[in-house]
């Protein structure tokens, strides 16, 4: 988990990535996903839903062991974040 961890905050210094389900649903539809990061407690629904688009447009998902809490401080947001997604 420490290299998902130490992956996600590169992202984030690079500025290549969208936060949360409605932008990362958004650009999985676009294709412009590469890779996302799924919070261990992201609604099912939404998990299933970008599962189907992952397979779409042969992007990778990681399933975190980090709560939403969890992503949304290491993005140092001030709220929860479901997913993160690397975009192309």
């Amino acid at each position: 988990m420490k290299d998902t961890i130490k992956e996600i905050k590169e992202l984030l210094k690079t500025g290549t990535f969208v936060l949360g389900t409605e932008e990362s649903l958004k650009a999985a539809k676009q294709g412009t996903i590469q890779k996302a990061f799924v919070s261990s407690n992201c609604p099912e629904d939404i998990s299933e839903e970008l599962k189907r688009y992952a397979d779409i447009n042969k992007f990778e998902i990681v399933l975190m062991d980090a709560s939403n809490k969890e992503l949304g401080t290491l993005a140092k947001k001030p709220f929860s974040i479901s997913i993160i997604s690397a975009i192309k």
